[in-house]
C-alpha cells in the first residue's frame, strides 16, 4: 500500500541531538525526508539509503530508527527518535512504499572528525588564551570583559565563514570531507555563540556607560 507516512519525533544528526517533537519524518515511495529544527532538512531517495533499522539506546526512553545512507554531504550518524514503538515507524515507511536500494559498498568511508585537528587546537588555544588574558587584566575577573567578547566574536565569525564560504571550508576541513557532515553542530554553535555575543556586548556597553567619569 503506497501513500504518505508522517511521524513526529526527535533526531540525532551527527553530533547534534534534537528531542521530541523537534523532528518530522515524511515518507513516500520515492522519498524520505527528515526535517530537524535548527539542524535542517534532509532528503533521501531509495538509491541513497542502504538500510533502515530499529535502534535502541534505552528502551522506550531512547529508541528509534537508524537511517544508513550514502549521502556524503550528510552526517554518517542519522537516527530518528520515536515516541512510540520504532516498529510502527518502520512499518509505516514500508507501507508508504519506500524501499532502500543502495548497496552497502556505496557508503563513503569517513575516518574521524571532518575538521582538521590543527583547527580544533587553534580554536581551543585562542579561546582559552583570550579568556585568560581578559581575566588577568580585568579589575573584576568574574565579570566578562572585551577579551571575552573578542573570543566569542572570533568563534562566531569562524562558524559563519565555515558555513558560507567554500574557500574557508577547504582551509578547515580535511580533504574530501563536506561541511554538511558537521552542519547540525555548526548551526547549534552559531545560535549559542550569537546569543552569547549579544548578551556579552550588552554587558560590556552597560559597564562602559556606568564606569566612573563616563559622560552620556
Amino acid at each position: 500500500m503506497n501513500g504518505v507516512f508522517e511521524a513526529t519525533g526527535g533526531a540525532r544528526v551527527g553530533w547534534a541531538n534534537a528531542t521530541w517533537p523537534l523532528a518530522r519524518l515524511t515518507a513516500t515511495s520515492n522519498s524520505l525526508r527528515v526535517v530537524v529544527l535548527l539542524s535542517g532538512k534532509y532528503d533521501f531517495t531509495p538509491n541513497t539509503v542502504v538500510a533502515i533499522t530499529r535502534y535502541t539506546m534505552i528502551p522506550v526512553l531512547g529508541w528509534g530508527i537508524r537511517i544508513e545512507h550514502c549521502v556524503p554531504e550528510y552526517p554518517a550518524n542519522f537516527i530518528f527518535w520515536c515516541l512510540g514503538n520504532p516498529d510502527a515507524v518502520l512499518r509505516g515507511i514500508g507501507e508508504a512504499g519506500f524501499q532502500p536500494r543502495a548497496p552497502a559498498s556505496a557508503v563513503p568511508a569517513r575516518r574521524g572528525f571532518a575538521l582538521r585537528w590543527q583547527v580544533i587546537v587553534v580554536v581551543i588555544v585562542m579561546w582559552n588564551g583570550l579568556f585568560m588574558i581578559g581575566a588577568r587584566n580585568h579589575p573584576r575577573p568574574s565579570i566578562p570583559g572585551p577579551f571575552s567578547l573578542l573570543a566569542i566574536g572570533l568563534l562566531l565569525a569562524a562558524v559563519i565563514a565555515t558555513i558560507r564560504f567554500p574557500a574557508f571550508q577547504q582551509l578547515v576541513l580535511k580533504p574530501g570531507r563536506s561541511v554538511g557532515e558537521i552542519r547540525p553542530m555548526l548551526n547549534l554553535l552559531l545560535l549559542v555563540s550569537a546569543i552569547m555575543f549579544v548578551v556579552l556586548l550588552l554587558i560590556t556597553v552597560f559597564q562602559s556607560a556606568s564606569a566612573p567619569g563616563h559622560v552620556l
